[in-house]
């Protein structure tokens, strides 16, 4: 099963529902809950879920759209290795940083999906945006639904 990481831009574009983005990551997500996508999240992407959810609604409701994303997601943890990896990179921005040596420390993701391209250049990954990758997956392999 092909495996990618997912961005936590593109789980806010659905949780909060941003008309313009919501479509392509709406798609990606539920590829994911229908095992047709095996997805990955770190712990920094549930933690900025939680701090941007409750912002917008309340504890509760914060860590209710955590508990669902983790019935849906796997984590790619990081360890020592990959954040020292982090630290030494090209990267302009620390987290992204560490989200991409979070994905590289799981052999089985191939693909991170984020609306933020520009911050991933230096990343030995795929890199596409949501709707990049639907169209990619319909590519290879055509209907999705049939799977």
């Amino acid at each position: 099963m092909t495996a990618v990481f997912v961005d936590t831009d593109v789980l806010l574009d659905v949780v909060l529902k941003r008309p313009e983005f919501y479509p392509a990551s709406f798609q990606i997500v539920q590829w994911i809950e229908q095992k047709k996508l095996a997805g990955y999240v770190s712990p920094m992407t549930i933690n900025n879920m939680y701090y941007f959810m409750r912002k917008e609604s309340s504890h509760a409701q914060a860590l209710l759209i955590i508990e669902k994303v983790m019935l849906i997601f796997n984590v790619a943890s990081i360890d020592k290795y990959g954040i020292v990896s982090a630290l030494n990179s090209a990267f302009k921005d620390f987290e992204d940083a560490l989200q991409n040596f979070s994905a590289l420390q799981h052999s089985e993701i191939d693909t991170i999906i984020t609306r933020n391209i520009k911050d991933y250049r230096s990343s030995n990954l795929s890199i596409m945006t949501p709707t990049e990758y639907t169209t990619y997956f319909h590519t290879r392999f055509g209907n999705a639904n049939a799977l």
